[in-house]
């Protein structure tokens, strides 16, 4: 639960890592079709579940990887990479 802009809770569920993708999508092995970093847009924040750009580039491209968090900028952006994918 995370955001209430419009007075209903907007809610997902998180990976295993706590960012807004199916958890299955770490199952890739880091064979990634997109890869999605940044802040509240990236997350998806305060948007239905599904409508979030992730979502909706996963239509097309199905192990696309978002590490959005709100708030991040990019010295967050750097660590989140090199700490869930490696240097």
């Amino acid at each position: 639960m995370y955001c209430n802009q419009t007075g209903e809770w907007r809610t997902y569920r998180s990976d295993r890592f706590g960012f807004n993708n199916p958890d299955t999508v770490w199952d890739t092995a880091g064979a990634f079709d997109a890869f999605i970093i940044g802040d509240s847009f990236a997350q998806g924040q305060c948007v239905l579940h599904g409508e979030d750009v992730a979502s909706l580039v996963r239509k097309s491209h199905p192990a696309t990887l978002t590490m959005g968090v709100g708030g991040n900028g990019p010295p967050t952006e750097l660590a989140a990479l090199r700490e869930y994918l490696g240097d």
